[in-house]
């Protein structure tokens, strides 16, 4: 585990968005690039291809579908995530979430209905 989540965001070839503390957005956001969220997201969050980070001071009342996600603030809403969700210590993350892996540390808050769902998770049991 890195010492910062931006860091997990993306190395430094990879092109990160980043929505600051003092920015508020209230709508959908399309984004063919990671993202980092410390600020505030309100509506849909569409990032299928890449990550997304909600950082400590990071709140986020969306629908969200991202390949990959790290949950260090707070995510209200249905979350969809296709490949690996990190719900890290202080996080909270209430609403409903489809992922085929998940990984929650101690510390952190679920209020959802979590569906186990993918290739690995589909398979009957044998």
């Amino acid at each position: 585990m890195s010492a910062s989540p931006l860091a997990d965001a993306g190395s430094i070839a990879e092109a990160v968005a980043f929505i600051g503390k003092s920015v508020r957005i209230d709508g959908e956001i399309c984004s063919h690039e990671n993202i980092y969220v410390e600020g505030e997201v309100r509506g849909r969050i569409e990032a299928p291809q890449h990550s997304l980070t909600v950082g400590p001071t990071g709140k986020v009342q969306a629908g969200i579908k991202a390949r990959e996600a790290i949950i260090v603030g707070c995510v209200e809403g249905e979350i969809e995530v296709l490949e690996r969700i990190d719900v890290r210590k202080n996080a909270t993350l209430i609403g409903n979430l489809s992922t085929p892996r998940i990984a929650v540390e101690e510390g952190a808050l679920l209020r959802c209905g979590v569906n186990i769902s993918g290739s690995e998770a589909e398979g009957p049991p044998g």
